[in-house]
């Protein structure tokens, strides 16, 4: 999909290899533990293992008991030991002839444990539908993917699909996060050997990013984010590094029934078969790749409501279990499949969806065996009946649920999120006193990713959602405890530094915090959001230029990622390259955010720039994304009292108190409102404002300074003198609350108090020139020899330190005039 901008949704990629190291690296590590174990077709449970020692005890027993021979029988077939289960069906069919329903399950027992895919291995699969996403509108959410991906689950797992359960993982909905996409189609081409055959079939939406160091098609897994889809979505180019490592798989087949919906947001939507084929069609070193495809570029992939499917599903499951698809009595090829599905779907749609196939298989291949019995296939009734873009009609109790999952003490842990270590009866703790258990292993690895996916996600809103320290130490810990399990791995380390990074802020370690990014970014130099971050560190210290350059790597990496283009306007306006910072706020805003953070902090910045009625445009805009937003009032009120428009700033302000929430906009709104009661001559009703603040955090400081301000024109001199004492005493360093004291202390008569503040300002600013020139003024009236000096040397220091030319001279006509009394 090529696009200039936004994501282009139902399509997929350019191939980086280099990109995806994390993937690469995960599926090694699978096939290195695969050979360091001997995995069992599933983990069994403390039920099946205490039947199976009964049954084992009552054969030692009397070996002739063929109730205890059924049940082990039985109970080997059900764990998924089918070898062991056909060889107890044949002792028993030996044993009573006449029992011929023992020798015919012995037969299907051992057609399942030796069933051969198309290359004469075995056939492992990823079975993924989609039909609601988390972080899509309703208008984009899908009616029937997850269906589609039911039924061919079903299919594969059938004998003529030729895959037993335990090698098919079936992801439907909010179970097919980015983690566990990810982890199935690494641990199938971890272990897939050069026999075996890969099926994975996806039912949903793609997406493709035009250029850059990111660019290509993704899956959109059910957490995925359009705003990064680097961070949230798979990217397709990871399979033709998975198909260029050895050992690889004989075949791999892919199905795609995606969705075209014209747009996703503002996104344009193209075609997503294109980018595919790009991946498809390479020359593979071992491996024949076949792929078929829902459409054409830039056609619909629709659904029919009487189908309960896809339209590309339905012809596609059913050529493959019907004799529909072909005139052979004993197989379908590849070519039948190709034909039957084509003609199938142009027919339902009256042409406006073409499929295609792609890859490098040969058309008299044999891609279904009918000796072999499939899943039961209805044909629908009536004409079809679309109900839009995106679906085979199978009766619903045909369909399997996903596999049931045994609601023992490890998975109750997983599902109430018990997953860290430490945690009384968490999973991690259960896991690691059988830490040979693959399969527990790998879920609570997807259990441990997808916790801390979720705060990245938050992260990816912005200001919209505020995150707090706890967040971050959280994820640092999910990622702690992954480490643990797969030590090492350059995706789980760099989550985990990044986490790391953006806590170390929170508590201004900022020279750790920036080691931490630099360490996440080189073991994964394509995540956005460690950009960001490293930006944000470098803005905490000043470091502009360098945030910049962070920010725009950010922006790169993810270009329709809204809060990476608002931090880079933020470090923009920092450096006074206003004309740039409007640029990127206007590309920010090109994005139609929901976010109300990007128009308010925009008009701030036009207000900066003396532009108000513009800076209103955008903070009403920023009142459409959300009503309720009190600083975007309270802004809309200062921008007027600025302008002299006092009735209207009043409104504004009534408005904004009015929906105020939280304390932080409570004391600004009381503030400013206060400093229009004294632009408008009431200074008793900008007292009561201020000492409302101060009732409710008696430390805020731009009340203190506007309430001693108050008290003193008001010439209510004790009350502003307790104020401004209480000030200095909360902010120690604060020159201008010392002067200002000083002033009033002088004129309340309480000299030496006066000096005493001056000079404790001066420990703080020893070159202040107003504090120089205000204890030298003090001191000159107090008198004396010493006091003249002395203020002789503060004036000599106050005149060098002072910039205007006005000043200067100022100070040099109370040099004249200490010398003329000193003569």
């Amino acid at each position: 999909i090529k696009s200039s901008r936004p994501l282009p949704v139902c399509e997929l990629p350019d191939v980086s290899p280099a990109a995806f190291t994390d993937l690469r690296s995960y599926a090694d590590r699978l096939r290195l533990e695969l050979a360091q174990n001997t995995p069992t077709p599933r983990s069994m449970k403390p039920d099946d293992l205490a039947q199976l020692g009964a049954v084992s005890t009552a054969l030692a027993s009397d070996p002739s008991d063929l109730t205890a021979l059924v049940a082990r029988a039985v109970a080997l077939e059900r764990v998924g030991l089918l070898a062991e289960a056909a060889t107890t069906y044949e002792q028993i069919a030996s044993r009573i002839p006449a029992a011929q329903w023992s020798a015919a399950k012995a037969r299907g027992v051992i057609a399942d444990a030796v069933r051969p895919g198309a290359a004469g291995g075995r056939v492992f699969g990823v079975v993924v539908g989609i039909s609601h996403y988390d972080h899509l509108e309703s208008q984009y959410q899908l009616q029937y993917a997850d269906e589609d991906a039911k039924a061919f689950y079903s299919y594969v797992t059938s004998p003529r699909g030729g895959a037993l359960n335990q090698n098919v993982t079936l992801l439907l909905n909010e179970k097919a996060t980015k983690s566990a996409v990810r982890t199935a189609i690494a641990n199938v081409f971890a272990q897939a050997t050069a026999k075996d055959t890969v099926d994975i079939f996806m039912a949903g939406h793609g997406v493709a990013m035009d250029g850059g160091e990111n660019g290509g098609a993704y899956i959109l897994t059910s957490d995925a984010d359009l705003e990064d889809l680097a961070t949230t979505a798979v990217p397709m180019a990871y399979l033709q590094d998975l198909l260029d490592r050895q050992p690889a798989p004989q075949q791999v087949r892919l199905f795609v029934d995606a969705c075209y919906a014209g747009k996703i947001g503002d996104i344009p939507n193209k075609n997503l078969n294109s980018d595919i084929a790009k991946v498809v069609q390479q020359a593979h070193p071992a491996t024949e790749v076949f792929a078929l495809l829902a459409s054409r570029e830039r056609e619909p992939s629709l659904e029919y409501g009487n189908y309960k499917h896809g339209a590309f599903s339905y012809f596609l499951l059913r050529g493959l279990n019907t004799k529909e698809a072909t005139d052979n009595a004993g197989a379908i090829t590849v070519d039948d499949l190709i034909e039957y599905v084509r003609n199938g779907v142009r027919f339902a749609t009256s042409k406006k969806q073409n499929p295609e196939s792609r890859g490098n298989f040969r058309d008299s291949d044999e891609i279904a065996n009918l000796t072999l019995p499939g899943i039961p296939f209805a044909a629908p009734s009536g004409t079809p009946e679309s109900c839009g873009a995106r679906s085979i009609i199978v009766p619903r109790s045909a369909i399997p649920a996903q596999p049931p999952e045994a609601a023992d003490a490890f998975e109750a842990a997983l599902a109430n999120g018990k997953i860290l270590p430490g945690v009384p009866g968490g999973a991690f703790d259960i896991l690691m006193k059988t830490p040979g258990d693959l399969q527990k292993k790998h879920r609570l690895l997807i259990a441990l990713e997808d916790a801390g996916q979720q705060i990245l996600l938050v992260y990816l809103r912005g200001e919209a959602v505020p995150q707090v320290r706890a967040d971050f130490d959280r994820g640092e810990q999910y990622f702690d405890a992954a480490n643990t399990l797969l030590p090492g791995d350059p995706f789980i380390e760099s989550r985990r530094q990044f986490f790391r990074g953006r806590k170390l802020i929170f508590d201004r370690k900022y020279p750790q915090a920036i080691e931490a990014f630099e360490t996440a970014v080189r073991l994964d130099p394509k995540g956005p959001y460690t950009y960001n971050g490293l930006g944000i560190a470098y803005l905490e210290t000043g470091a502009f230029d360098r945030a910049i350059a962070a920010f725009r790597d950010a922006v790169q990496l993810a270009p329709y990622w809204i809060y990476a283009h608002h931090n880079l306007a933020l470090a923009l306006t920092e450096t006074g390259r206003y004309a740039e910072a409007i640029k990127t706020y206007e590309a920010a805003l090109d994005l139609q955010p929901h976010y109300a953070y990007v128009p308010y902090n925009f008009g701030l910045l036009l207000e900066r720039l003396n532009q108000p009625a513009k800076a209103r445009e955008q903070w009403r805009e920023a009142l459409e994304r959300a009503p309720d937003m009190a600083r975007a009032w309270n802004a809309i009120g200062l921008s007027f009292y600025l302008e002299g428009r006092l009735d209207q700033s009043h409104r504004a302000y009534d408005t904004a108190l009015g929906l105020a929430k939280n304390q932080t906009d409570r004391l600004a709104i009381r503030h400013d409102m206060a400093l229009l009661m004294m632009a408008r001559h009431n200074p008793q009703q900008a007292i009561a404002l201020w000492r409302d603040n101060l009732a409710e955090k008696s430390d805020d400081i731009p009340t203190l300074i506007g309430l001693a301000e108050a008290l003193a024109n008001e010439d209510q001199l004790s009350a502003a003198l307790d104020v401004l004492s209480m000030l200095v005493d909360k902010k120690r360093g604060y020159i201008g609350a010392r002067l200002e004291y000083a002033k009033l202390l002088e004129k309340a008569g309480k000299s030496n108090e006066a000096e005493a503040q001056l000079r404790a300002g001066l420990g703080y600013e020893p070159e202040n020139p107003e504090l120089c020139e205000s204890l030298a003024d003090l001191l000159a009236v107090q008198g004396g020899a010493t006091n003249r000096s002395e203020a002789l040397d503060l004036y000599q220091r106050a005149l060098q330190h002072t910039g205007s030319h006005g000043k200067q001279s100022r100070i040099q006509r109370k040099i004249k005039l200490v010398r003329q009394k000193a003569a």
